[in-house]
């Protein structure tokens, strides 16, 4: 049974070069994949199996769009709203 909640971005922040991502747990034992992409265009997995509800990485400088999938071990999905972010 999918027992995967709806989730957000608590925080989403862009410096040069740099993107920090914060989000609300779906539930427990759920990984999350990050996916990225230019405004308007196809999203892509820029990091996926994450634990942790935080993403700090090096981004090139642009105006993304971003989304967090939540899945939980039977492969269940769901995703968070999308937000832009300069970077």
């Amino acid at each position: 049974k999918d027992h995967l909640n709806a989730f957000s971005f608590v925080s989403l922040v862009g410096r040069t070069g740099q993107l920090r991502a914060v989000w609300s747990a779906s539930a427990l034992g759920v990984r999350y994949n990050v996916l990225v992409g230019p405004t308007g265009g196809t999203l892509s997995v820029l990091r996926s199996g994450l634990s942790d509800t935080s993403l700090q990485t090096e981004l090139a400088s642009g105006v993304y769009d971003i989304q967090i999938e939540a899945v939980d071990a039977a492969g269940n999905k769901r995703l968070s709203e999308k937000r832009t972010v300069t970077v």
